[in-house]
């Protein structure tokens, strides 16, 4: 009885409200049904396609690399086999690595043979990496939504469209390097390595990979960092052997054909200026490595993640491009280790590849290098700014799943419409847009040569394979030489018939090609000349020039220093000879005891010679 009484004399013990968890431990919100994903992956397609004709390009593009990858693929094509087919020896080619070319040859086999229709590849190549990306995305952040705006400024990206127009390999190795991450996710590592079909699908595909860009070794450095942490040996040992397995035909037939051209200009000061000579000691190496560390911290980086175009290479890095790239790498790292899953794999993915930028020589610049890293970049960057967010939401005691979860991530999307002034500008210039005045004298020229030389002419030139587009005709390039003796002994080498005097902007003309014309004016013929209109403030422009290239005519004789002098023989067009003493190798320079005699060896003059004037016997 007493119990019962002090039973119902107690009181109830209040409820308590338990405090709310942080955003961060808070039960996840229910996962989206597939529809949502599916829609949004949809309308990322849809967003891409539009975005590929909007700003699609049927100009070829100025790069160089791209028409010597369509040549190449060109040749496969045609049965002649992976050679270059604009050089009149049909040499092998060890330069790029053939998976690109083949996918074009493969191409050309179906029906596109045009440069659009290569193009065109790469805008599917694009929207097949936005499938594997969506589906990326979503494992990394563990948000639909946020995945959706991660594709969204994917394809935005400056860098990411102009690849879209361009028959270069980056879109292709985008794709195939994510198709290996895919097969790489998929394995079972409870399996026998030998027995799971998805690890050997990803040793093909990283090897392909490998065979369209050599940067794939960080992709192989990333897996088998991962491999290592899980101490899984076999399948390490089966991903590493049968990758170096797949890559040993590429490597016999290079090392047959002499050294990787790549390879070997690794450690040159300059590849375009070879005189310049290679690095010297450890302190060049160094010096070397904290510059492109510095470029791609302050530039490169925050142009792919930002989508702008560097400034000046040439101006110094200032304070605010420190500051602005201090300041995204701590974001790009915070986003990273925010990452759901996979976060060792793409960790040492990104600085594996920044490994192997770094020892690069410093010429080489621009994103293109670093663009199979873009879509991480910018994903890890919305991460960091959405988890970092979410911090400040749980500090200012906001507790809100949804708001924290959905609308918060498709917020960032209006950072989407910071590019849009980019695109309209590709488009602006892909539909209006015209060649400067040098690229089109330079294009006239090739075309002048298609028509009015032999088929079997060589035509030494910059940007052969642009050239050979155009003209049809064999072309070669020539020696990066002061020495004019070695620089005519590498045209005749190679067979040329005609030189290419351009107005492209490029150091080498005026520096090599002008002073040995000059020089030997004889032994250049002038048979097309192409002026260009003068600049907007009336300044003229460099003219073009097509020179017949005649080595029997000109000085026959000695050099000095790279430079022709001596004693020697001047042949003119009309077969007189002048021989004698000819201290700058020109017929007014002649200077002492000399001869003039016709075609047929009949001496015309012979006595004393002064600044090449006859002044007696």
């Amino acid at each position: 009885m007493r119990e019962k009484i002090m039973a119902k004399s107690a009181k109830p013990a209040p409820k308590t409200t338990p405090p709310a968890p942080p955003l961060s431990a808070t039960a996840k919100p229910a996962r989206p049904s597939n529809w949502l994903a599916y829609a949004y992956l949809a309308l990322l397609l849809f967003i891409g396609f539009s975005l590929c004709r909007y700003v699609f390009d049927p100009k070829v593009a100025l790069v160089g690399d791209n028409t010597d990858y369509f040549l190449l693929g060109r040749a496969l094509a045609s049965g002649e086999g992976y050679v270059n087919i604009a050089d009149v020896n049909k040499a092998p080619h060890h330069h790029f690595p053939p998976g690109y070319p083949l996918l074009i040859a493969a191409l050309m086999k179906l029906g596109g043979t045009s440069t659009n229709a290569v193009k065109a590849l790469n805008g599917a190549f694009l929207l097949a990496s936005l499938v594997l990306l969506f589906g990326q995305f979503r494992r990394l952040g563990g948000n639909v939504h946020l995945a959706f705006v991660g594709g969204l400024f994917v394809l935005v990206n400056l860098h990411v469209l102009d690849y879209t127009t361009i028959e270069m390999s980056e879109m292709s190795f985008l794709f195939f390097s994510l198709l290996a991450l895919f097969f790489f996710g998929k394995i079972d590592f409870q399996k026998p390595a030998f027995r799971d079909p998805w690890l050997y699908a990803f040793v093909a595909t990283l090897a392909f990979s490998y065979h369209i860009r050599n940067v794939a070794l960080a992709l192989l450095a990333g897996a088998g960092l991962v491999l290592l942490y899980r101490r899984r040996w076999a399948h390490l040992a089966l991903t590493v052997g049968g990758f170096a397995l797949l890559c040993l035909p590429w490597y016999l037939r290079n090392r047959s054909l002499g050294t990787d051209a790549r390879v070997s200009q690794l450690s040159m000061v300059n590849p375009l200026r070879p005189e310049l000579g290679h690095l010297n000691g450890v302190g060049d190496w160094i010096s070397r490595i904290w510059e492109n560390k510095q470029r791609y911290l302050t530039r490169e980086i925050p142009s792919s993640v930002f989508s702008f175009n560097p400034v000046d290479y040439q101006a110094p890095v200032n304070g605010l491009e420190w500051i602005l790239g201090l300041s995204l790498l701590a974001l790009l790292v915070f986003g990273f280790y925010k990452f759901k899953t996979d976060r060792l794999l793409l960790a040492g993915y990104a600085l594996a590849t920044l490994a192997i930028l770094i020892i690069y020589p410093t010429v080489w610049t621009g994103v293109r290098l670093l663009f199979h890293l873009i879509p991480f970049l910018i994903f890890a960057a919305l991460v960091g700014v959405w988890e970092g967010a979410k911090l400040l939401l749980e500090r200012a005691n906001v507790r809100n799943a949804t708001f924290a979860n959905v609308a918060l991530p498709l917020a960032l999307v209006l950072g989407v419409f910071l590019y849009t002034g980019d695109i309209k500008q590709r488009h602006l210039y892909a539909r209006f847009g015209d060649y400067e005045a040098g690229y089109k004298n330079y294009f006239e020229a090739a075309r002048w040569a298609g028509e009015n030389t032999p088929p079997d002419a060589v035509i030494a030139c910059r940007k052969q394979s642009l050239f050979n587009l155009f003209s049809n005709r064999y072309v070669a390039g020539y020696a990066f030489t002061d020495d004019q003796r070695k620089l005519l002994d590498d045209l005749k080498g190679h067979r040329v018939t005609h030189l290419v005097l351009d107005a492209l902007g490029f150091s080498s003309t005026p520096r090599y090609l002008y002073p040995l014309v000059t020089a030997h004016p004889d032994k250049f013929e002038i048979v097309l000349r192409l002026q260009a209109p003068a600049a907007p403030d009336g300044s003229p422009q460099p003219e073009t020039y097509v020179c017949r290239f005649r080595d029997d005519l000109g000085w026959q004789g000695g050099y000095q220093a790279g430079k022709p002098s001596g004693r020697g023989e001047y042949r003119y067009h009309d077969g007189r000879k002048l021989t004698g003493t000819f201290p700058k190798a020109r017929p007014d320079s002649l200077t002492g005891t000399g001869t003039l005699t016709d075609a047929m060896g009949k001496v015309l003059l012979a006595g004393r010679w002064q600044d090449g004037n006859f002044v007696g016997q």
